[in-house]
C-alpha cells in the first residue's frame, strides 16, 4: 500500500505532467545534467540505459540518439504518458516508458530480470521515503560493470534540512554493494523560488556516479 507521502507526489506529479515541460527551471537543470554526464563520459552508443524517475523524458529524449534505449520508468502514469508521446511525436523509437513505482515490490517484479549498463535519475530521490531499497534495487539492476548516476539537491543551509549530504550518498552506493564512487558537490544549480522568503534562491546540486563490479 502507497504512503501518504507517495500518494502526494504521484497526485502532484500527474497533475502537473501536462505543462512541466515548460518549466524553464527544470530544463536548465537537465541541460547541465547533459553537460555532466558528458564529462563523465557516462555512455557509449550501444548502452542500454534505465531513466529511473523519468518525468516526461526531459532527459532520455536528448540522449536517445547517443545509445542504444532507454527505458523510462515513473512513479506519476501521466508523465508516462507525456513521455511515450513525445517519443511517438519525434519518433524515436529507442525509447519507452513504463508507470512504475520500484519501491513496489510487484512493481519493481516486471523489470526485476532485465539489467542496464548504465541508470540514471536528476532530482527524484528527495521525493523518495526508502532511499536506501532504491539505491539497492537500482544495483541489481546493472549489468557487471555497469554505472548509477545520481543528481539531486546537495544539503547545505539554503536546503533548511532537505537534500543529502556527500557523505550519505556514499554510503548508500557502498550499502548497495557498488564502488568506486564519485560525488562532485555543487556540479550543478538549480534556481527556484522560496515561497516563504519571497525570493528565488539558487540551490547546489551534486552530480556523482559508481560503478558495480566487473564480475558480479
Amino acid at each position: 500500500m502507497a504512503s501518504s507521502i507517495t500518494e502526494h507526489n504521484q497526485e502532484f506529479f500527474n497533475a502537473a505532467a501536462h505543462k512541466w515541460d515548460q518549466r524553464k527551471d527544470l530544463q536548465v537543470v537537465a541541460d547541465q545534467a547533459i553537460r555532466f554526464f558528458k564529462d563523465i563520459e557516462a555512455f557509449s552508443a550501444d548502452a542500454e540505459c534505465l531513466d529511473f524517475g523519468c518525468g516526461t523524458g526531459i532527459l532520455s529524449v536528448p540522449l536517445a540518439p547517443t545509445v542504444k534505449s532507454i527505458l523510462g520508468v515513473d512513479a506519476a502514469g501521466k508523465m508516462v504518458e507525456v513521455y511515450n508521446a513525445k517519443a511517438k511525436t519525434l519518433s524515436l523509437s529507442n525509447i519507452s516508458a513504463l508507470a512504475l513505482d520500484l519501491c513496489v515490490d510487484a512493481d519493481y517484479a516486471q523489470i526485476s530480470s532485465k539489467r542496464f549498463d548504465v541508470i540514471f535519475t536528476q532530482l527524484v530521490l528527495h521525493h523518495i521515503e526508502n532511499v536506501p531499497l532504491v539505491f539497492e534495487r537500482l544495483a541489481k539492476l546493472l549489468k557487471p560493470g555497469g554505472k548509477l548516476i545520481v543528481i539531486d539537491i546537495l544539503k547545505d543551509e539554503n536546503t533548511h534540512g532537505g537534500g543529502f549530504a556527500p557523505e550519505s550518498i556514499a554510503e548508500y552506493y557502498h550499502a548497495a554493494g557498488l564502488q568506486d564512487v564519485v560525488i562532485r558537490p555543487q556540479a550543478l544549480e538549480m534556481e527556484r523560488e522560496v515561497k516563504s522568503l519571497g525570493e528565488v534562491r539558487k540551490f547546489p546540486l551534486f552530480g556523482s556516479i559508481g560503478f558495480k563490479g566487473a564480475s558480479e
